[in-house]
């Protein structure tokens, strides 16, 4: 996480940007696993000075892609140069956090966190089953990455068998769609200048999301192994 985010500072290339926010995304998700598996565990919490940097960097990441579109919108060097600021000034509470963190890891137990997965996969099932609006599409997806996250080094003890290839088409799906949403979101005055077709590929993504959703529980899971 902080290499990237150091190399970002430095090089100002964009993908170590993203590798920082993805980095971010599977501690929280680690974070959040245990916190529902070991009752009291307010690990997340513990994380939050984390949080500022990485909704900037979102914001940052953001106008990389509509930079794409619309060149003009790219970050400014100002706001390079606030972000650094930021950075520079929560070192310190960061550092601090990390090190409360790894003293307050638990052991977890196989059930909880099977639950968790059976809960998860079936809440987004069945929430799927009526009208999504888009905050809740854009959930979906960050519950998914998070199970997948997390499968790689808990999958020895949930005897449940994700069917990951299938978990990251979706997720993939989503993503698209949501990078699209946000374009037309902030492309705001320059609206004009984004085609017809991107509109017209925003529908097409979500008819796209709509198609690969449909037995999602079914389709997540290859088996379930009841012992």
């Amino acid at each position: 996480m902080e290499s990237h985010l150091q190399s970002f500072l430095k090089k100002e290339e964009q993908d170590n940007l993203h590798q920082f926010r993805v980095h971010v995304k599977r501690i929280v998700a680690f974070l959040l696993l245990l916190d529902q598996v070991n009752r009291h565990s307010k690990l997340a919490k513990l994380f939050r000075p984390v949080n500022k940097v990485f909704k900037k960097a979102g914001k940052l990441r953001d106008r990389y892609i509509l930079g794409k579109v619309i060149p003009e919108q790219l970050p400014s060097r100002k706001s390079l140069k606030k972000f650094q600021s930021l950075v520079d000034g929560r070192r310190k509470k960061i550092k601090k956090a990390r090190l409360e963190i790894i003293r307050k890891i638990k052991p977890v137990k196989r059930v909880p966190i099977r639950r968790f997965y059976q809960n998860q996969l079936q809440g987004i099932s069945s929430s799927f089953a009526g009208v999504i609006s888009d905050d809740r599409l854009h959930t979906f997806r960050k519950q998914i990455k998070g199970l997948l996250y997390n499968y790689k080094p808990f999958c020895d003890l949930l005897n449940i068998h994700l069917n990951t290839g299938y978990l990251e088409q979706v997720e993939e799906a989503i993503g698209k769609w949501h990078d699209q949403l946000m374009i037309r979101q902030l492309s705001g005055k320059h609206q004009s200048k984004i085609r017809r077709r991107e509109e017209d590929r925003l529908a097409n993504l979500r008819s796209d999301i709509t198609r690969l959703m449909n037995n999602f529980y079914q389709r997540a899971l290859f088996m379930t192994d009841n012992s």
